[in-house]
């Protein structure tokens, strides 16, 4: 079993979100994924923030990821959830593009998290200028060979020009980010006066979500440092001087979370059940717009 030693993670005493101290243990969860450890998940009484505490250090974390099943970073195939995962993403690829597309010009989009650059990839077929960040250096590898794309490690975000990017995509990344305040306002001087950001998350509010609790794949604690919702976004963005213009949801990620929530909670994948779970949380999401998975689209204030 992996476990890292107590010294190597930070107990946040403050919402990371409001500075509040009004916080308290939520809820105990598992990591399902890799180490079997279990941790807590705050909650803010001022600002319903909920966070991962104590976290593994910006050191210690990189544990939590060495695993050929985490399917992002190293592109595996292996398994019928992989499978689908891959197929998901070719769809999921196409369609992110035409939904750039008529929020931007064509122009450089930069992929922050970009794991092994099939996003960008497809980008740059359709002649963007593409650029790539990525913590995971066996990822980077992989987007550089496969697909000559330029990648480069997160500490290099701060060497980027002030507006150069027209775009700048985070798809399931900021959750994962430690100083997350820090690379939003980091991002907000590379993005254009007039340009889109797009910002994937979890939404722990989803039907899905509800229904497994603390089975819920996409707690995926320690590596998900961070729990969003809603109104959290919408405080993070006003911090950033940016405004949530939009909000599209990502209805295969209900699917997906609840195979694998199905596997934490009974040992089997049940891939019928969790199409149901899916099915009734995009139902129910058409009326309170909390879906599994969203991306918020965001622009600069000045542009609005």
């Amino acid at each position: 079993m992996l476990h890292v030693e107590q010294s190597t993670r930070n107990e946040i005493k403050k919402c990371p979100l409001c500075n509040s101290e009004e916080i308290f243990s939520w809820r105990e969860i598992k990591d399902y994924f890799l180490s079997k450890e279990k941790f807590q998940v705050m909650h803010c009484n001022a600002c319903s923030f909920k966070f991962t505490s104590p976290q593994p250090s910006t050191e210690g974390i990189s544990k939590y990821y060495k695993s050929s099943d985490y399917v992002s970073h190293t592109d595996s195939k292996r398994g019928l959830t992989n499978y689908i995962y891959h197929w998901v993403r070719k769809y999921t690829i196409r369609k992110k593009y035409k939904q750039i597309n008529a929020l931007a010009n064509k122009g450089k989009i930069l992929d922050v998290g970009c794991a092994t650059g099939h996003l960008l990839n497809y980008f740059k077929k359709q002649n963007w200028e593409t650029l790539g960040v990525e913590v995971d250096e066996e990822a980077r590898s992989f987007a550089k060979t496969n697909f000559d794309l330029n990648v480069m490690d997160q500490h290099a975000i701060n060497d980027i020009d002030h507006t150069s990017c027209n775009v700048i995509t985070m798809f399931h990344v900021l959750e994962h980010v430690h100083d997350f305040k820090e690379r939003m306002k980091s991002l907000f001087e590379i993005l254009t006066d007039n340009g889109v950001m797009l910002v994937a998350l979890p939404n722990h509010l989803a039907y899905d979500a509800l229904y497994y609790q603390e089975h819920w794949a996409a707690w995926d604690v320690p590596r998900h440092l961070y729990h969003f919702n809603h109104e959290n976004i919408g405080m993070l963005a006003d911090q950033c001087n940016l405004t949530v213009v939009r909000k599209i949801p990502m209805k295969f990620d209900a699917y997906y979370v609840a195979m694998l929530s199905e596997k934490y909670k009974t040992g089997k994948i049940n891939i019928i059940h969790a199409i149901r779970i899916g099915l009734i949380s995009n139902r129910k999401a058409r009326k309170t717009s909390n879906y599994s998975s969203i991306i918020y689209v965001m622009k600069k204030k000045l542009a609005i």
